[in-house]
């Protein structure tokens, strides 16, 4: 991986000196994205995979509450539903069904999680209406989750416009040099 990375560099770098032959100031710019763009995809990722879980994380409880009205207990609805999830945010849910069952501390780096993790540990020890409390909790990141998904409604424009501006402050910068 790290060679092929090196690589798409290298060819980055070629590139930008065969494109850009008159401006050294360019050719720094070119060189400075080509730098920045593994951690940019890095943090794209994260961030996408953060969506993602938060995504699957009502539905998950949902079946969560589903298997509790059913009548299994806490642990054992915990256990089989994290068992029953793909991919990465099965596997996190297998560790924090096992942190619940082992009592050991749950370290996350979505606060969603470790919300949920407080939440599930407190009833592991507090079994009283464990229902009622699961649904709030549900409800409250579905809330979240709506507000947040306002909030970037309501703020794609402005950023869009401060893109356009950027671009074009960039671009009469160029024309002046």
């Amino acid at each position: 991986v790290h060679v092929r990375a090196a690589a798409i560099y290298f060819l980055w770098i070629v590139l930008g000196i065969l494109v850009i032959k008159q401006s050294c100031l360019m050719l720094v710019a070119w060189s400075f994205a080509a730098a920045l763009a593994p951690r940019a995809y890095a943090i794209f990722r994260g961030e996408n995979e953060k969506k993602r879980l938060q995504k699957r994380l009502s539905p998950f409880l949902l079946r969560i509450l589903l298997s509790l009205k059913v009548g299994r207990g806490l642990r054992e609805s915990l256990s089989s539903e994290s068992q029953n999830e793909d991919s990465k945010l099965g596997a996190e849910l297998q560790k924090f069904a096992i942190a619940i069952e082992k009592q050991h501390p749950f370290d996350h780096n979505d606060r969603r999680m470790r919300q949920m993790f407080d939440l599930f540990a407190l009833l592991d020890r507090e079994p009283a209406k464990i229902v009622t409390r699961i649904e709030l909790f549900r409800k409250k990141i579905d809330c979240e989750t709506q507000f947040s998904a306002k909030v970037a409604q309501i703020l794609s424009q402005p950023r869009a416009q401060a893109l356009v501006v950027g671009v074009l402050y960039c671009a009469l910068i160029l024309f002046l040099h």
